[in-house]
C-alpha cells in the first residue's frame, strides 16, 4: 500500500466523532535529546465510529477499514523509523476503544522536526508538505511554530465545525531545566517549574492555529 489517500489518522477520526481528545508530549531527557508521544482518543465515541464505520462513507469520503487506518500508521512508523536520528518507534491503535497512540526517542530537537515532517508526508497523496520547522530548542529558548502542517487542522475547517465542538488538544511539554515563562496565554506551568500544559478547543485551533505558537524559556 502506497501513500494513503485518507487525510490521516487524526483527521479521519475526527470527521467521524463528537468528542475526541488528542494529547502531544515533548519530554527533554537532556538538553538536546528526549522523547515524543502523541495520543488521540475517541473512545467517549466509540459507537457512534463504530456505526458510522459499517457505512460506505461519510460527509463525502471513503471511510477506510480498520486494516487500511492500522496501515496507515504502520507506513508512517516505517517512515519514522528510517529517520535519522530517531529511536525506539512504537504505535498502536486500540479498535475496540479508537485510541491510537504513536511514541518514539529523538537524539535532536532536527531530528524530531524531520520526524514530524516525514511522518506527515503519509498524511495525503495530493497535498505536499514543505519541509518547516514546528519546534526550535536552543540553550534556554524553545518554540513551537505555527508551520504548513498546521494545514491539516486547516483542512478540518472546510467541513462543519459543530463536529468538532466537543474536541480538544493538549500540548505538554517536560524538561530538564525550570521554565521561567512561557508566551502562550494557553500556558499552564507545572508545580515544579519543569514542564508547561496548553489546552485548547480543537474548533479554537481550527479558527486560528497561530494558537499553537509558543515560546518557553528555561533557566
Amino acid at each position: 500500500m502506497s501513500k494513503t489517500k485518507y487525510l490521516g489518522l487524526f483527521l479521519f477520526l475526527s470527521l467521524l466523532s463528537s468528542c475526541f481528545e488528542a494529547v502531544e508530549e515533548i519530554t527533554y531527557t537532556t538538553e538536546k535529546a528526549g522523547k515524543y508521544s502523541v495520543t488521540i482518543n475517541c473512545s467517549q465515541s466509540r459507537e457512534k465510529i463504530t456505526a458510522m464505520m459499517k457505512l460506505d462513507t461519510f460527509m463525502g469520503r471513503k471511510i477506510p477499514k480498520l486494516y487500511e487506518i492500522e496501515n496507515h500508521m504502520g507506513i508512517a512508523a516505517n517512515k519514522l523509523k528510517n529517520t535519522a536520528g530517531i529511536h525506539n518507534v512504537y504505535y498502536t491503535f486500540d479498535e475496540e476503544q479508537y485510541i491510537a497512540v504513536v511514541k518514539f526517542d529523538f537524539d535532536s530537537t532536527t531530528a524530531l522536526n524531520h520526524a514530524m515532517h516525514n511522518a506527515l508526508e503519509t498524511s495525503s497523496d495530493k497535498i505536499t508538505f514543505p519541509f518547516t520547522q514546528i519546534f526550535s530548542k536552543k540553550n534556554s529558548d524553545f518554540q513551537r511554530i505555527n508551520t504548513p502542517g498546521d494545514s491539516l487542522i486547516k483542512i478540518a475547517a472546510s467541513h462543519n465545525l459543530g463536529v468538532f465542538n466537543n474536541a480538544k488538544v493538549t500540548c505538554i511539554y517536560r524538561f530538564n531545566q525550570e521554565v521561567v515563562s512561557s508566551s502562550n496565554s494557553f500556558s499552564k506551568i507545572a508545580q515544579n517549574k519543569k514542564a508547561v500544559m496548553l489546552q485548547y478547543k480543537f474548533t479554537d485551533l481550527i479558527k486560528n492555529p497561530n494558537l499553537f505558537k509558543t515560546s518557553i524559556i528555561l533557566k
